[in-house]
């Protein structure tokens, strides 16, 4: 079932969204929708946990362009307040270190 919803949503309305805005940095929001652009866009990532995304956060194809690309525990997922916390610098220092 999430799969499905993933493909409608990446089909429909996502595509559309990557085109209008052009963004350089994707972040994305949970394990399961990491795991799921991870397999589709063939990165290798996929079945990690959030912890190893944060490590391997980087340059990645991403709708026709390569785009800095990471992870972060989902806002409403029961890990937030745990590894959000704990990963929090590794995050700051990636987005740092891109912007510059």
């Amino acid at each position: 079932m999430w799969k499905q919803t993933a493909d409608v949503c990446s089909g429909r309305h996502l595509a559309e969204e990557i085109s209008a805005v052009d963004p350089e940095m994707v972040v994305l929001l949970g394990k399961d929708v990491a795991d799921y652009f991870s397999e589709r866009e063939s990165w290798g990532l996929e079945r990690r946990p959030i912890s190893k995304w944060a490590e391997q956060a980087g340059s990645h194809p991403f709708y026709g362009k390569h785009r800095f690309i990471t992870a972060w525990t989902h806002p409403g997922g029961r890990y937030f307040w745990i590894q959000g916390q704990k990963y929090w610098d590794t995050y700051a220092e990636q987005v740092a270190g891109f912007v510059e």
